[in-house]
């Protein structure tokens, strides 16, 4: 029997952790390993999981002596300890269907695929309701596997979930670079693309809609992940080699973040520090000029080069189905948002 250490950062959690707990000791399969890194929670968080460790010793509580401030610097702090034939990642509001290491152990032996996506549903804390959300391109039939290189394409815009069982091995050697606020998404992606062989499982992961969840506060360090999606870009022509096609996927993905940013600021920089207002413009500003530099968006907006031309580059990199190529279309228009950007910079 497979071996699944499971890895929960925790902070200021209390009011969710003895139900996302509970629902790993509800599991069908029993042997796991949950780590607990609570990353000094100023409420009742860490008394929780240490009073729930007592009747259960599967469930190992951390406490970090010093605020990461991120779960990249988690993941760094845990890694070591995770010894399990598989890797779970559990936030401290998600939930898991009790049999779900139950399905994705069932589906490895299956498939033999490095990971086990898993299906994602949406869960709302308020209505205690959950929507399974389909997969672009139905990649998500149950049973169906892809490779690590399309997984990673697909991963761009997570048009397929991050949430799975892992292979333990696929994370020899990684570690999450602290200066990028959402590194364990570039991890993430990564990863995929490590894998030989990558499986949509039946086991139902239920995210947790959370308004209280530090990842949804309105703060302005949320912008530095536009950093992170500059160095996917990179990995994506310098380390990947992969066609220019992928490339200008990556971009279109970028502009519709670009978009969503500047919304993003326009509703809350009242609710900043001067300091905070003026350093979340900056990096704004300097990220869609960064963008403008880029020879893709000079072959968009500066030669002949038709869209259409652009969906059959995309075609013939196999990313060709009538779902995704409409989602690409709808980011195609996101363009003609930048290029009215060019002029309205904060």
């Amino acid at each position: 029997m497979e071996k699944i250490s499971i890895f929960m950062p925790v902070y200021n959690g209390a009011e969710f952790l003895r139900r996302s707990i509970g629902s790993v000791l509800n599991q069908t399969y029993s042997n796991w390993e949950l780590f607990c890194v609570d990353d000094c929670s100023t409420d009742d968080s860490y008394n929780i999981i240490c009073s729930l460790s007592g009747k259960d010793g599967r469930i190992k509580p951390i406490r970090k002596e010093v605020n990461g401030g991120s779960v990249p610097k988690s993941w760094n702090y845990i890694i070591n300890k995770l010894d399990g034939d598989f890797v779970q990642y559990l936030t401290q509001d998600d939930l898991l269907a009790p049999d779900y290491f139950e399905k994705q152990i069932k589906c490895y032996h299956e498939t033999g695929a490095d990971w086990i996506v898993a299906r994602y549903s949406t869960y709302d804390y308020t209505t205690e309701s959950a929507k399974i959300d389909a997969i672009k391109g139905g990649y998500d039939r149950l049973g169906n596997t892809i490779n690590g290189n399309m997984a990673f394409i697909l991963s761009i815009d997570w048009s397929i979930s991050g949430f799975g069982l892992t292979k333990r091995s696929l994370y020899d050697g990684v570690l999450w670079d602290e200066k990028y606020y959402n590194s364990d998404d570039l991890v993430c992606k990564t990863m995929f693309h490590k894998c030989n062989k990558v499986a949509f499982g039946p086991g139902i992961y239920y995210r947790g809609n959370n308004p209280k969840a530090i990842t949804s506060a309105p703060k302005p360090f949320r912008l530095h992940m536009m950093a992170t999606e500059f160095e996917i870009l990179r990995i994506i022509r310098d380390d990947y080699k992969m066609s220019e096609a992928v490339a200008q996927w990556q971009i279109c993905h970028m502009v519709s973040m670009f978009r969503l940013m500047r919304a993003f600021i326009k509703k809350y920089a009242g609710t900043w520090t001067i300091d905070e207002a003026s350093m979340a413009k900056s990096v704004f500003n300097d990220s869609v000029k960064r963008l403008f530099n880029d020879e893709a968006i000079c072959l968009l907006f500066k030669s002949n080069v038709s869209f259409y031309r652009l969906y059959v580059k995309i075609k013939a990199d196999q990313l060709g189905n009538p779902a995704y190529l409409k989602g690409f279309v709808y980011k195609l228009r996101t363009f003609l948002f930048l290029c009215c950007l060019r002029r309205k910079l904060f």
